[in-house]
């Protein structure tokens, strides 16, 4: 950790994410089993920011060999910020025009499968291109810098990130989906209670599971009562 401090997440939790300023990283300290080549994987990632300089960049994470293997914002060509991932030494998906704002939380996620790729936000589809370039980073190099450029410090992120999660494989939306809601703040039912027969005066036992920042507190209700 270069200078990153921990932070307030989505939820209100006392430092669970982290803040970078735009002069602060983290690196990875190892590389095994980050995607290579044209293999298929996913990235999940929940971000605010400040502010994302006019013709610049701020840099999500990369890898040590620049334009490898890089989820950026991306403001050289567009009025505002441009979701933009690039590998092989090119931008690969550029999806722009989606409005964005200043200290909001947005969970962003992107999916390669073949030579698809394609954009969610908030659990939605957003954007799909397609191209063939691959991660050639050698070895020495497959290091992930998160939170601005490894090879120069240049293009820092300025804002709070936080879950950031790499697949090893392509998620279906309908998991990109499931996965919002699994992390999105606020109470969740996650099994319903199943419906129960019994005699007249008996009891019986119904079960719910739920998730949210808790403590969580239950209160049955039959119709209004």
């Amino acid at each position: 950790v270069n200078g990153a401090a921990l932070t307030t997440d989505r939820n209100g939790d006392t430092d669970k994410a982290y803040y970078f300023d735009g002069n602060s990283s983290i690196t990875t300290t190892t590389a095994n089993n980050l995607p290579i080549g044209n293999q298929d994987f996913s990235i999940s990632i929940w971000l605010t920011f400040d502010e994302i300089k006019a013709l610049g960049q701020g840099v999500l994470l990369e890898n040590q060999q620049q334009d490898q293997f890089g989820l950026a914002f991306d403001t050289w060509t567009a009025a505002e910020p441009k979701l933009q991932f690039y590998t092989g030494g090119t931008p690969v998906a550029n999806a722009e025009n989606l409005g964005w704002g200043s200290n909001e939380w947005y969970q962003v996620v992107l999916v390669r499968e073949g030579d698809s790729f394609k954009f969610y936000r908030a659990g939605t589809e957003v954007y799909s291109s397609t191209s063939s370039n691959a991660n050639n980073a050698d070895l020495a190099n497959r290091r992930l810098s998160i939170g601005r450029r490894t090879t120069n410090n240049q293009h820092p992120w300025k804002g709070k990130l936080d879950d950031i999660r790499i697949f090893n494989r392509a998620l279906s939306n309908l998991e990109v989906e499931r996965l919002h809601f699994l992390e999105s703040p606020g109470l969740k039912i996650i099994n319903q209670p199943q419906s129960v027969d019994a005699a007249v005066g008996s009891s019986v036992s119904l079960d719910v599971n739920a998730s949210g920042s808790g403590p969580l507190s239950y209160q049955w209700r039959k119709n209004t009562a």
